[in-house]
Order: C-alpha cells, then structure tokens, then sequence
C-alpha cells in the first residue's frame, strides 16, 4: 500500500522504566553496637549482573547475634556503582537488605600457678579473657582446686557466665585451661643432744622440735636413741603423721641428736681395826655403785690413804693410792663407772681389843685387893 494514499494522524505515546530492586547482603562480626558499615555488605547486586558496593552506615535492629535480617534504618548509606551502573535505576530501601552478625571469638587462657601446701584448700587463680566487647561482663568459674601437695596440677575447667544482660550467644568461646600445682612445705625436725648419768636402768634421749607444721596437721615423733650402759648413742629419728596427716605433704630434713650416758661414781666405805698406820687395804672396803650395784675392791692401800691412824669414824679417804676396783657379784660393770676415787667414801676405824695378863706371885694376905705386879 502506498502511504500517499493515506491522510495520517499521530497521537504519541511513552515508555515509563520504573526502578529495578537490588538485593543487598552482608555480615559483621559481633561487636556490641548496632553500626553496619558499607564496608560490611559482601554483595550489593541488581539487574544483568550490575554491582555496587556503599559508603557510610546504617543501623541495626539489635547489636546482637542475628541471621538475615533487614536493617532497622539506611542511616548514611549510600551506591557506588561498579562498571557504570547507576544508583538511580534502583530502589534502595531497607526492604532491600539482608545482614547477619557473627558470634565474636572470645579466648579464655588459664595461668599455671604454683603454691605451696598449707594445710587448707587452695583454689588456682589468674584466667584471662581477651575478646570482650564494650558493655559485656562475664565471670570466671572453675579453677582448679586441691589441698594436698602433687606433681599432678589441680585442671582447671573454666568456664565463663554473662551478668548484666550480657549475652554468650554472642561469642564463640574458646577455653585453654590452666592448673594449680601444690608443692610440699618444708618440714625440719631437729633433734637435741642429752647428757645423762648412768643409773642401771636403761634411759632414752627426748625433746626433739618440729618447725614447718602446717595448720590442723599433726606427727608423732619416733627413733629415739636409747641406751643403758655407759656411752655414745645416736638418734635415727622418724616421724609418722597423725590425725590423718600425710607425709607426702612435706619434704622432711633431720638433724639427729643423740644420748650420752655419762659413768655415774662409786662410794668407797669400809671398816678395819686400828693398826697404827694409815693405809687401808682393799679387803676392808665396798665400792657402791647405782640400783644396788656392789663391788670389791683390791690392792694393799697406801699410806697416805687415811689422814690419821687413831680410831676413828665416818671419815673420807685421804687418797685412794693402791687400790683397785675389783668385781661384782651382783651384775655391775666397772666400764659404767668413773675411777675411784675419795669422794663421798666413809670409812672408819674401830679400837683394838687389848689383853693384859699378869700374875701376882708375892702378895701376903692383908684383907685387900691390891697387889704389886711387877715385870
């Protein structure tokens, strides 16, 4: 058909392009506020594959952990578009968003502590939190707790709780557990060392002392040295705990002491009939010991064993030159006592029996008694 043969009318229309939606997505990690960067939308897209990222920042319905949701307000937000995309094709509402906020990593490092047994229980302490955010309180609990010395630590099992509205879903919490390392106290048991006299009886060392005793424990202190005769004896002390006390508490050093029995001295005492002279002779005299104990004693004396010759009594021995302690009869051993000597003796001399016979052979009866001997 030939349009000249037509008389042609126009009535114009138009082409209205309404603005395409973009689907906006992005994450943060929990940080306790309600901010959301640009800078934290991972994909802004909208039609045949255009792209933008955004500047400035909106808001949040809730600081807290949350999965694809839309934000509260825009805020500051504004399109950057990438490769000539424009941001006036495009609806950009919050009905456009879709945001996540991630649980932050909250680490709590236990310490490794070391105290020293005291008797009570003792609880480990010193855990560290790194990762709290602004307004968040959290607790410790679980420390490691134990009373008696061990090369094995006390674990701790730590965990933490919220106060004040603080929220763990908002963390991921990693845990490296700490312990408590209880050591033993020093124990010094120090023995002492005793002097005593022998007495025939057997007689035992005492009064060692404890220092380091810790708060409710208790020993008992044992290995004594003991002894009856004369000489040197030695302490091996031990303790055992009491009351339910462990040794294993303690590291424990001894000082041993000891026993010296020391010889206990004899009595000398005796009795001959006066002889003129000044020595004693052995065969009159007993040397006294302890419990009982008796001795003979030999030797012919000496002459300056008595200070006087004349009778006397209860009288010490002036020395004991010529004289020798001899045996007992009654169990005594002369290597528990010290030498003779004049000390404490008693000895005495007693008068001689004098007898005078005579014979009167020239006396005429005179009606007395008297007569005249002579010769």
């Amino acid at each position: 058909p030939l349009l000249s043969n037509y008389s042609i009318t126009y009535n114009n229309g138009g082409l209205t392009i309404g603005k395409a939606n973009l689907t906006a997505t992005g994450s943060k990690v929990y940080d306790a506020g309600t901010a959301f960067a640009g800078t934290n939308f991972s994909s802004i897209t909208g039609v045949n594959n255009e792209t933008f990222t955004a500047t400035g920042s909106g808001t949040l319905t809730s600081p807290n952990v949350q999965s694809a949701q839309t934000l509260q307000s825009l805020g500051t937000l504004s399109l950057v578009g990438v490769n000539g995309a424009l941001s006036s094709n495009y609806n950009w509402t919050t009905a456009n968003t879709s945001v996540s906020v991630t649980p932050r990593s909250l680490s709590v490092t236990g310490a490794n502590n070391t105290v020293t047994y005291n008797g009570a229980a003792q609880t480990n302490t010193g855990a560290t939190i790194v990762g709290t955010q602004s307004g968040d309180s959290l607790t410790i609990s679980g420390y490691g707790t134990g009373t008696n010395a061990s090369t094995t630590a006390y674990a701790d099992n730590l965990s933490v709780a919220a106060v004040g509205g603080t929220l763990l879903s908002n963390y991921s919490i990693s845990y490296t557990h700490g312990g408590l390392t209880i050591g033993k106290a020093n124990l010094t048991v120090t023995g002492v060392n005793n002097t005593v006299t022998y007495n025939g009886s057997a007689q035992t060392n005492s009064g060692a002392t404890i220092v380091g005793t810790q708060s409710g424990d208790g020993f008992s202190i044992s290995g004594y040295a003991a002894g009856t005769n004369a000489g040197s004896y030695n302490d091996s002390l031990t303790l055992t705990g009491t009351g339910g006390t462990l040794l294993s508490n303690y590291s424990i050093s001894y000082t041993h002491g000891g026993l010296n029995i020391d010889k206990a001295n004899l009595t000398l005492s005796g009795t001959r009939v006066y002889d003129a002279g000044t020595t004693f002779a052995g065969q009159y005299l007993t040397a006294s010991g302890v419990a009982g104990q008796t001795f003979s004693v030999t030797g012919s004396g000496h002459a300056t064993n008595l200070a006087s010759k004349n009778v006397q009594t209860s009288q010490p021995l002036s020395s004991v030159t010529g004289l020798n302690l001899g045996s007992s009869s009654n169990g005594g051993q002369s290597s528990n006592y010290n030498a003779l000597s004049t000390t404490g003796s008693s000895v005495s001399v007693t008068p001689k029996a004098l007898t005078a016979t005579a014979t009167a052979s020239d006396k005429t009866y005179n009606a007395t008694l008297q007569a005249t001997v002579s010769g």
